[in-house]
């Protein structure tokens, strides 16, 4: 995996376990995130197949997040954050 997309996943991890989440919400969380760590690092032949897989995993984790603020899982604050984190690193990884 190359350094930049390994970085973000690191970040947005540590980010993840500062939050006071129940531990399935959490360990759900951080599997989507090692699951987009893991398709960021994949080499597709096609490239419009990596850009499709690559967005498709980011909106999974964006709805992810979306769900826990609807459930009080999340405060408005934290699922805040963790959008604009998520859609910076989608904006420099997805282009």
């Amino acid at each position: 995996m190359e350094k930049r997309p390994a970085l973000a996943q690191g970040s947005l991890q540590s980010l993840i376990k500062t939050l006071d989440l129940p531990d399935k919400k959490e360990k759900r969380l951080l599997k989507v995130i090692d699951k987009l760590g893991k398709e960021l690092a994949r080499e597709h032949k096609k490239e419009k197949v990596e850009k499709l897989k690559t967005e498709q995993a980011f909106k999974h984790l964006l709805k992810i997040i979306e769900q826990y603020q609807k459930k009080k899982v999340l405060s408005a604050d934290e699922a805040s954050e963790l959008i604009s984190v998520v859609e910076n690193i989608q904006s420099k990884v997805v282009k």
